[in-house]
């Protein structure tokens, strides 16, 4: 260790250059997408995680108009529409579903321009997503139900260690993963060790949520229970709404075989099917 190396001058001028810099960032990256990290809604059936999950993507989607969505829920308001697809040079990348376009940030802007509403959603079809859906400074969000169906504490030894790299580098690539499961604690525990945020979920009656925010790098595990450290609340009151945002009774398969009751097909076999 060269000790030299840590002893710096405390210059208060530098603080002042950081504030400008960031400004001056935002000003010229206004579409750059903040959130970033792993979070994860637990909760039992009925505790309304899902629905608690469904409302805080929706928001993200509302405020970042120009980041791409990769989910295996059928949000309403935004419809599948986009799928991946392998190019001539062995890369993957995203493209419209109906023109086969590939999707770029000016290809959104233009569609942004026709439908202020228009989203990019692709469906999600198994955790080699997390390494193929990209989109630079604008941001994807990943929306995964059932997250403990994908990466479960049994097969944790299984994990592919370039999806581990793409969890612990979401905030170099501008990504944000969304998750739920029933319980926490059956999640992978190399994925567990990423988590940087979890919101335990309740219901009263289904009309009420209330759910605790907890810091998941600062909370931990005893006996195979977690002990939170809880940094806020929220809640709120159930409404039509909500649940007219997403199928509330799709049932669950494993991603990477079968989705609502159809075989999976990987995404490029669409464009392999034409003509």
């Amino acid at each position: 260790m060269y000790k030299k190396a840590f002893r710096k001058a405390l210059n208060l001028g530098g603080a002042f250059d950081t504030l400008k810099y960031r400004r001056e960032f935002r000003r010229e990256h206004p579409f750059y997408f903040n959130p970033c990290g792993t979070l994860i809604f637990s909760g039992p059936q009925g505790s309304g995680k899902t629905l608690s999950a469904v409302d805080y993507v929706t928001r993200i989607m509302e405020e970042y108009p120009h980041a791409i969505l990769c989910t295996n829920t059928e949000f309403a308001d935004y419809p599948f529409n986009a799928v991946v697809s392998p190019e001539p040079n062995g890369e993957m990348s995203v493209r419209d579903y109906f023109s086969h376009e590939l999707i770029t940030h000016e290809w959104i802007c233009d569609r942004l321009a026709e439908n202020s509403s228009y989203r990019v959603c692709v469906e999600y079809s198994g955790l080699d997503c997390l390494k193929w859906v990209n989109n630079g400074e604008y941001g994807v969000i990943f929306f995964i139900d059932e997250f403990h169906l994908e990466l479960n504490s049994l097969e944790s030894k299984n994990i592919d260690i370039d999806v581990m790299v793409e969890i612990s580098q979401q905030r170099k690539q501008r990504k944000h993963i969304v998750g739920t499961s029933q319980v926490f604690m059956r999640l992978a525990k190399p994925l567990r060790e990423q988590i940087k945020d979890i919101v335990d979920c309740h219901s009263l009656l289904n009309l009420f949520q209330w759910n605790y925010i907890i810091d998941g790098e600062k909370s931990t595990e005893k006996d195979g229970q977690l002990e939170p450290v809880i940094v806020g609340r929220s809640f709120f009151f159930h409404s039509p709404e909500m649940y007219r945002r997403y199928d509330t009774y799709a049932k669950m398969k494993r991603y990477n075989k079968e989705w609502q009751g159809r075989s999976r097909v990987p995404s490029f076999d669409l464009f392999k099917r034409e003509g």
